[in-house]
């Protein structure tokens, strides 16, 4: 089973979002659309998580993309607060350990796995699998494991509903 493991440090950046702009030509519409990220970090932030995915494949002795389903482990690691911390530096008792705020945790994680395409796996519709987390930490990053998941040798069974569901009216 292939697996690698590594850390991207920085701050984790989010995807999904868009721009869209309408293009002229002479001062009349086209009629077509230019669609642009809303985060202007997001391209560093895949290039970055694609460097250390290389070079962690490189350390696994892993030489093309998965091609199989996988596993995606990543725990997003955000900056704490200054409120978090005491005058003297030292970090308050009731500090939390998860990250509730914005960014989303969805948004953090479909920047990572399109990161990943055509790098680690052939295409994010692979991760069939994981956990994602968003925590406090003291190195901002993202810890990332990726592990090929063997097919089972026999077939699990899909369940069956019990009862139709039925909207009330």
């Amino acid at each position: 089973m292939k697996s690698i493991t590594f850390f991207v440090p920085g701050k984790a950046q989010t995807s999904g979002s868009k721009h869209g702009f309408a293009l002229k030509r002479g001062g009349v519409y086209t009629g077509k659309v230019l669609m642009t990220p809303a985060n202007p970090n997001e391209r560093d932030w895949k290039n970055a998580v694609a460097v250390w995915a290389v070079a962690a494949m490189k350390k696994a002795n892993i030489d093309a993309p998965l091609d199989s389903p996988v596993r995606l482990d990543i725990t997003f690691v955000l900056a704490r607060p200054k409120y978090h911390y005491r005058s003297n530096g030292q970090l308050k008792p009731n500090a939390p350990t998860f990250h509730t705020s914005t960014p989303d945790r969805t948004k953090l994680l479909r920047c990572a796995e399109d990161a990943m395409n055509s790098v680690v796996w052939r295409d994010d519709s692979q991760v069939c699998a994981g956990t994602i987390e968003k925590v406090y930490g003291t190195v901002p990053g993202a810890q990332i494991t990726v592990q090929e998941v063997l097919q089972p040798a026999q077939t699990i069974p899909t369940p069956t509903p019990t009862a139709q569901a039925t909207l009330p009216i």
